[in-house]
């Protein structure tokens, strides 16, 4: 699969193992997501690429909930239309690094800004979190399969961590999931993101499937 941004082309590979890939034509940049294993680790390394991230898959279940679920949160998540713009400032700020976005080994923040920008631009309503009037955080959900709902993508401004926003939004969502029959919420956070991954773990989530993502430059 190629895209590009500026000027570069990405092909993403998503496999089972380390391997020596035939390199698409025009390909710039390289991105191989594969199941976490110290041998491959190495024999990645060996090949010339560097590990960006870990990845994590979170479910929680969302068949039952307990009675009250998400009433005490400090701040409230309601579904708005997507504003691009407002989300785009919020999530630059918000990902540094994250290797969805960061497709280059040496984080060019520039080709950055145009992934982020496009993965914004394909949503239509979101979740929204609003603090005295200002945009404090959002939250994309996808159908994952009939039976799971997904956290597309989600972002809450830094000043308003105390404010509950995170948590408001993710209980919503949790909620939403419940109330429309989907038996999980899912999302695939960064092992580096140690404050969602203690959000998900006090709703209750349990961690699976480690993957890890692999960069290079091709040209």
């Amino acid at each position: 699969m190629l895209a590009t941004y500026g000027d570069i082309t990405l092909c993403t590979i998503e496999d089972e193992g380390a391997r020596d890939w035939a390199v698409p034509s025009g390909a710039s940049n390289l991105r191989v997501i594969l199941p976490s294993d110290p041998v491959t680790n190495v024999q990645m390394a060996s090949r010339g690429y560097v590990l960006g991230d870990r990845t994590l898959l979170c479910s929680i279940s969302t068949r039952t909930l307990p009675d009250g679920f998400g009433k005490g949160a400090r701040a409230k998540a309601t579904m708005e239309q997507a504003d691009h713009e407002a989300m785009f400032m919020l999530a630059r700020r918000s990902f540094w690094g994250d290797r969805r976005f960061y497709i280059t080994p040496g984080c060019d923040q520039e080709i950055a800004e145009l992934v982020l920008r496009e993965w914004i631009a394909g949503l239509d309503e979101v979740l929204v979190c609003r603090v005295k009037g200002e945009y404090a955080g959002f939250l994309a959900l996808t159908e994952e399969s009939d039976s799971a709902l997904c956290v597309n993508l989600a972002a809450t401004d830094e000043r308003f961590r105390l404010a509950g926003v995170a948590m408001a939004l993710y209980t919503e969502a949790v909620r939403r999931a419940h109330e429309n029959g989907y038996a999980r919420l899912v999302g695939r956070i960064s092992s580096r993101n140690i404050a969602v991954m203690n959000l998900y773990a006090h709703l209750g989530a349990k961690f699976s499937d480690p993957l890890d993502v692999f960069l290079k430059e091709v040209r």
